[in-house]
């Protein structure tokens, strides 16, 4: 275990490494209000599964990550190579985002009471965040929006399984339309952890990534619990303007360097 402060002195994070070589895949731990407590290695997966325990930490907002090279890429398939990154393993909570809105004095999400998110909602997906919103705690937490071409890796595997799970349409393994807000965030479904340990990629909340579409328009991926099974696949494009912000609506941060 390695334990490192970025420059800002903030509390740092659990990370983890994956490369593309099955045998050298690792684990993801998290630290203690990320994951269930009882967990070590996950659940068993295939070919891309993580296997071995080990630790490492990214400095500023406790977030827990992956690392990550190349995959099978949209509705087609086509072979991706991305350079190697690093991705939160659960989307940023109202908990991560309160300690980001105290120390820069952003605004808070409009569903805060007084600006703090309340106790019941803190382990929960911070919603109503623009992409500016979320480009700018990703700067605080020295990390970046993923791109989309990472957050669809990190979702299928390298072998491009249709959904994180695999290839079967199997809505229990995520949160959709069915669930309601007060049910399906702050939770993570193992059995519906990518082949890498990212968590909620299907349901729970769109995430924005840093792909502009158009000018001033980002792509959003993952669907959530608002939205029917058929949009989950993370292959599925979907997109907004940067200032739209919404019930439904969060992001998970990345990295290509664990010191940025």
């Amino acid at each position: 275990m390695h334990r490192r402060r970025c420059r800002s002195g903030h509390p740092a994070i659990w990370l983890v490494v994956c490369t593309d070589t099955p045998d050298e895949h690792t684990a993801v731990e998290g630290n203690g209000s990320a994951l269930p407590r009882s967990r070590d290695t996950g659940p068993a997966f295939d070919i891309d599964a993580f296997a071995q325990s080990t630790r490492t930490r990214h400095p500023v907002d406790g977030r827990s990550s992956g690392f990550r090279r190349v995959y099978l890429s949209g509705p087609q398939d086509k072979p991706e190579w991305v350079p190697g990154f690093w991705i939160d393993a659960f989307s940023v909570t109202n908990g991560d985002y309160s300690r980001f809105v105290a120390a820069t004095c952003h605004m808070p999400p409009q569903h805060w009471p007084d600006g703090c998110p309340p106790s019941d909602i803190v382990e929960r997906p911070v919603v109503w965040v623009t992409h500016d919103d979320a480009t700018a705690y990703a700067q605080w937490a020295c990390k970046r929006l993923p791109n989309s071409l990472e957050w669809e890796k990190a979702a299928r595997g390298t072998r491009g399984n249709v959904y994180p799970w695999g290839n079967q349409a199997t809505p229990p393994n995520a949160m959709f339309a069915a669930a309601v807000p007060e049910d399906h965030a702050g939770r993570q479904l193992q059995s519906g952890a990518s082949p890498f340990g990212a968590f909620d990629m299907c349901g729970n909340v769109w995430e924005w990534q840093a792909s502009e579409t158009t000018t001033g328009r980002y792509e959003l991926k993952g669907s959530a619990f608002t939205s029917p099974f058929d949009r989950a696949a993370p292959a599925a494009h979907n997109d907004a303007d940067h200032t739209m912000c919404d019930d439904d609506t969060g992001f998970r941060c990345a990295t290509s360097d664990v010191n940025e």
